[in-house]
């Protein structure tokens, strides 16, 4: 066993040296170092975030510019087990696993002079995240527009009504089937003649979507026509190079005075050509008059039978024509073929 003055001997070597070193310190040390740790503004934080600290330190002579820092997590909520990413660090971080009030103290030192600041403690609140509620599509629809076209119509939709509870931002996707037709919040889209659905869904930052559907109608104006007014059956020679008289009725729905005659044709095809012009100004051979006797006046067209010798005809004949409005209007009739 060794005696204790061989352990004291050890010692004793080493205290002039020791000595040195202390002279050394006290020499660079500034004469009057006052340090002061900042540990930062109180934070808050929900549960999981990532919480960084803001540490500081201070030397009220200015002799001081670098400092070691300590930062130690004295009261946390109960039962919590969270810990500071590393206590020497000016900035460390953590991670709340429970909400309540965690207390963090920060020490700091200056490496110069070795004077330990007072601590100075900042809290951070932390409470649960609130629960994200999903956000709310809003078609605006079912829509109903009328025909500008044989292809149909152009109709904006608008999902303008869609809204998040949290009012986070919103991505749209407008679907028919599973194509998609437009990504913002009011697109215009040309619809075919007749009913289509269509869907919206928005979504959230979270990935949280809602989805509402509706349907789009573009409808046409069904008129009543009478080809050949006051001829049954309604006999065609298409090489007669003559005309053929077409009647659209008034009715109480709809007034046939609103149709453009230079725009009679046949169903789906261009609104032009099929009506006799005549004279300089090339004026569409129509009229009003009441042939089916019952008080209002319908536009009489006469279309040139050349003209629908370029078709191949059925026995039902289905015309449209434009109104002065730009819509479409529809209606039928039978015929009968002759050489």
């Amino acid at each position: 066993m060794k005696k204790r003055g061989s352990v004291r001997g050890k010692w004793h070597s080493w205290w002039p040296v020791l000595g040195v070193v202390a002279a050394l310190l006290v020499s660079a040390a500034p004469a009057h170092a006052e340090i002061i740790a900042d540990a930062g503004p109180d934070q808050h934080a929900y549960v999981g975030d990532t919480v960084q600290l803001d540490g500081a330190g201070v030397d009220l002579s200015g002799a001081e510019t670098h400092f070691f820092y300590y930062w130690f997590m004295y009261a946390v909520p109960s039962g919590s087990s969270a810990s500071l990413s590393n206590i020497f660090a000016q900035n460390p971080t953590f991670v709340p696993d429970l909400p309540g009030d965690y207390f963090l103290t920060l020490y700091t030192q200056g490496r110069r002079s070795w004077v330990l600041s007072h601590p100075d403690t900042v809290v951070v609140h932390v409470t649960q995240a609130p629960v994200n509620e999903p956000p709310v599509a809003d078609c605006n629809g079912p829509y109903i527009e009328p025909a500008t076209s044989w292809a149909g119509a152009l109709v904006t939709l608008d999902g303008s009504g869609s809204y998040d509870p949290e009012d986070d931002p919103l991505t749209y996707s407008w679907k028919i089937g599973a194509d998609e037709i437009g990504t913002e919040p009011v697109v215009e889209y040309p619809f075919p003649i007749g009913e289509t659905e269509v869907s919206l869904t928005v979504t959230d930052p979270s990935e949280e979507s809602d989805t509402a559907t509706t349907s789009v109608t573009v409808t046409v104006i069904h008129v009543a026509i009478d080809i050949k007014p006051g001829s049954d059956p309604n006999s065609i020679n298409l090489a007669s190079h003559g005309v053929i008289p077409v009647a659209f009725l008034t009715t109480v729905q709809f007034d046939a005075s609103e149709i453009d005659p230079l725009t009679v044709t046949l169903k789906g095809e261009d609104f032009s050509g099929l009506v006799r012009l005549r004279g300089k100004k090339q004026a569409p051979m129509a009229g009003m008059e009441d042939v089916d006797g019952d008080g209002d006046l319908d536009l009489v067209v006469h279309l040139e039978t050349e003209n629908l010798a370029l078709y191949e005809l059925d026995e039902v004949c289905e015309l449209g024509a434009l109104t002065y409005g730009g819509l479409v209007v529809s209606g039928m009739d039978t015929i009968r073929l002759v050489p």
